[in-house]
């Protein structure tokens, strides 16, 4: 660092006094060794006037050698300068004159100009008030970041309330839904117990007043049979007439019929449907965590030494909670990667270089290769063995694994064919927008009521219904060769664009930048366990991004 800071005396009362040439410029090295020598230079970096054997000293000292001296005729152009402010104010102990204006980080040492130049002339010196100054001015960057850092944070802990808050009143009112309409089925089928009661007593009271009725008239003509057995016979005989004739005139079959057949009994039966799907996980809802922003974390280097090439990770998947399958297009093989020790754990050599992986269960994957049209269920033992071999009419390059089927998007023809695990076709879905020599990754949405499909060349990701019908296109002007496709818990998606990685809402008429790297990214996987995002490129490095 250059040396400098000499205190610039008041010399403009000098100069009025007299000329340059006048001896009222004095060395003030030497005076410090109470020395009166005429000045011969003046030193502008360190603001001291020197006499010629110092300036001689001043212009080989490493401290001072690229000083700007200026000569006696300059003298008088010398500005005088307000006094600094932040020089030190501490005397230096081997010369008590002069203070402390330099440090030697080589020695550790403190010193003034005259130490710096007689004990330290070969070191690389600091002049303290630069040096603070410098710190300063760094204190202060730092002051700045971290206040607006706070201001930040202050800010987003606001936005994080208000969101919680948001998210805690969306809860109550689903509740509160779920609530109203058990409230409102449990009232209807009450409803329904207490229009079965009223019809069943309704029923019983019909059956009670006809018995009431028959009871009273057998009770009145046996009152009157009685009354006349010794009496007038004739008139006995027209009584028993007329009794027998109310007695077959009484509806006790159809009363009987009334009370046998009649729904007096009833009970509850538990909807058994909704018994087992309270009790599935996660039934009343889920928190689904959106992904905002990504922090690059370590990458994760998947050559190993069997590699002949560098690798190109063009398809990758999580297994489980510990383990990670990448598809090296390259090298041809599949390597299984520990997310714990981020490392290669075991690999196999395939029959013709793979595209995309999809998991089919924690045991078992499947694994694209389109230029042998066909894909290869292998098991996750130790030798990684394949199962069984799957035949595609088309170049099958992306595969997705949902609800039991296999979505493949192949090129040559371009579709999209859905197949069971053990390879028969459930549907074929033409995609005529794509060129016959595409490379596409499939996808299925959360909701299960679309694909998403990239089209690398016109630079677009695809929203295609389940029934091969395809809407408008994502589109923009960054969104530079689409590849591998990632549909987040939120239902937004991650694309590998390039360089970048962007965010695409899922009605595809918003996205941005998320993220941007030195390599050429070709897919993406994301671990729900490690809240992890792992991204595939072009090269021997799997790289790794927080999402938290």
């Amino acid at each position: 660092m250059d040396v400098s800071g000499r205190k610039q005396r008041k010399i403009h009362e000098s100069v009025d006094s007299g000329s340059a040439e006048d001896s009222d410029f004095k060395c003030e090295p030497c005076r410090t060794i109470d020395q009166c020598v005429d000045a011969y230079g003046y030193c502008v970096n360190c603001k001291d006037f020197l006499c010629e054997t110092c300036c001689s000293c001043h212009k080989t000292s490493k401290a001072s050698l690229n000083h700007h001296i200026l000569g006696r005729s300059q003298f008088n152009n010398i500005p005088a300068t307000k006094p600094q402010f932040n020089e030190c104010k501490e005397s230096c102990q081997l010369h008590q004159e002069e203070v402390i204006k330099f440090f030697c980080p080589m020695h550790n040492a403190l010193g003034c100009n005259d130490c710096m130049t007689l004990d330290h002339r070969t070191c690389e010196i600091e002049y303290i008030p630069e040096k603070c100054n410098d710190i300063l001015r760094e204190l202060g960057k730092k002051l700045k970041e971290a206040e607006e850092v706070y201001e930040k944070a202050d800010s987003l802990s606001n936005i994080m309330s208000e969101h919680s808050d948001k998210v805690v009143r969306r809860i109550e009112l689903f509740r509160k839904e779920i609530d109203e309409r058990f409230d409102l089925m449990q009232e209807e089928i009450i409803k329904r117990a207490e229009e079965m009661k009223s019809k069943n007593l309704a029923t019983v009271k019909e059956v009670s007043d006809t018995c009431e009725h028959i009871i009273s008239d057998v009770h009145k003509w046996q009152s009157s049979l009685n009354a006349n057995k010794s009496g007038n016979h004739a008139q006995l005989f027209i009584d028993i007439q007329r009794a027998e004739a109310a007695l077959q005139s009484y509806q006790m079959d159809i009363a009987k019929d009334q009370i046998t057949n009649a729904n007096m009994r009833y009970s509850f039966r538990e909807n058994t449907d909704l018994k087992t799907l309270l009790a599935k996980e996660n039934i009343f809802g889920e928190l689904v965590r959106h992904i905002d922003y990504m922090t690059r974390k370590e990458d994760v280097n998947i050559k190993t030494e069997s590699d002949t090439k560098d690798c190109d990770i063009t398809g990758c998947a999580v297994l489980n909670t510990s383990k990670l399958i990448v598809a090296d297009n390259k090298n041809t093989k599949v390597k299984v990667v520990s997310l714990e020790n981020k490392r290669v754990l075991k690999e196999k050599l395939l029959d013709s270089k793979p595209w995309d992986i999809a998991v089919l269960k924690t045991d078992q994957f499947a694994v694209t290769m389109p230029l042998i049209r066909e894909i290869a269920v292998i098991k996750t033992d130790e030798k990684l063995s394949r199962d069984h071999s799957i035949k595609v009419d088309g170049k099958c390059y992306g595969i997705h694994f949902y609800r039991d089927a296999l979505y493949v998007a192949c090129s040559d023809p371009p579709c999209v064919v859905v197949l069971n695990t053990h390879g028969d076709i459930l549907k074929t879905m033409p995609m005529n927008f794509l060129p016959k020599r595409a490379s596409p990754y499939v996808t299925v949405g959360k909701d299960s009521r679309c694909m998403f499909i990239n089209d690398f060349s016109r630079n677009s990701v695809v929203s295609v219904s389940m029934q091969g019908i395809a809407s408008a296109p994502y589109k923009h002007g960054d969104f530079q060769g689409p590849l591998g496709i990632l549909v987040c818990n939120d239902g937004t998606l991650l694309v590998c664009c390039k360089e970048r990685i962007y965010q695409v809402e899922k009605n595809m008429e918003q996205g941005k930048m998320l993220h941007k790297e030195k390599a050429h990214l070709n897919s993406i996987c994301y671990s729900t366990h490690t809240e992890e995002i792992y991204v595939g490129c072009l090269g021997n490095s799997l790289k790794v991004f927080s999402t938290h």
